[in-house]
Order: structure tokens, then C-alpha cells, then sequence
């Protein structure tokens, strides 16, 4: 987790908001791995947001397919779809 979150610092200093995405999209993966399912969903709708605000339309699908996998871990199926 310290590798993820000093790349999340890194991107962060030097400006660089796709890798702040990726690395909150990271991040999301990490948590879900150890069934952190709440903090998983906040990076990963963190990292949807950026994307979003930079244009990155693959960035924006792999978030949302990591967040309705982290949902789907909660077993919450019928999770509305975020605009």
C-alpha cells in the first residue's frame, strides 16, 4: 500500500492528474483486495471524477467497472448507474 500511495503523492506534486486517477484507481483495487469495500468505492469515485474532468474515457470505464465489481463484492447488484 506505501508503493500506491507514494505514487498517489508523486502524481500529485508534479501535477500529473491522469497518474492521480490511475493511482486512485489503484488504490480502490488494493482496498477491495483486502475487503475494505468503503474505502475501495471512495478511490475509485475518486478517480472516476478526474477522469471524467480530463477526458480520459478508458480511464472512465475502468473505474466504473471497478467500482460495479466492488459493489458486486458487496453483493449490492442493483447499484444505480453513476452519471
Amino acid at each position: 500500500m506505501d508503493y500506491l500511495k507514494q505514487t498517489l503523492a508523486i502524481s500529485k506534486e508534479i501535477g500529473n492528474r491522469l497518474g492521480v486517477a490511475n493511482s486512485l484507481n489503484n488504490l480502490g483495487l488494493a482496498y477491495r483486495n483486502l475487503g475494505d469495500y468503503k474505502k475501495a468505492i471512495d478511490y475509485h469515485q475518486q478517480s472516476l471524477k478526474i477522469d471524467k474532468e480530463i477526458g480520459n474515457r478508458l480511464g472512465v470505464a475502468n473505474s466504473l467497472g471497478n467500482l460495479g465489481n466492488t459493489y458486486h463484492s458487496l453483493g449490492d447488484y442493483k447499484k444505480p448507474l453513476i452519471t
